[in-house]
């Protein structure tokens, strides 16, 4: 995480007050945190059991609906996309 939020900051194509919040962000979460290089977005990995903490960070500078929290599985094709008591399933299309 620690380098790619190195690159991250050395891009210099986001605002102040974009680096403000990815910094903070990063500070905050277990695992750091980065943004995407293209667009607005910031991303954080962190243990399942600190969600709610995560949740509320994010909070601080984002909408609740454009929060997501997503996992990775550990087994077989599919993702799990949970979002704010949302939960869907999918799967690779056939």
């Amino acid at each position: 995480m620690k380098v790619s939020l190195d690159f991250a900051e050395g891009l210099e194509v986001y605002e102040d007050g974009f680096y403000d919040v990815l910094g903070e962000i990063s500070s905050e979460s277990p695992m750091g945190a980065s943004a995407v290089m293209l667009g607005r977005a910031i991303f954080a990995p962190f243990p399942e059991d600190e969600g709610d903490g995560m949740r509320q960070l994010f909070g601080k500078y984002f909408e609740p609906d454009s929060i997501m929290v997503t996992s990775v599985a550990s087994e077989g094709p599919g993702f799990r996309l949970d979002g704010w008591n949302k939960l869907r399933e999918t799967s690779p299309r056939e």
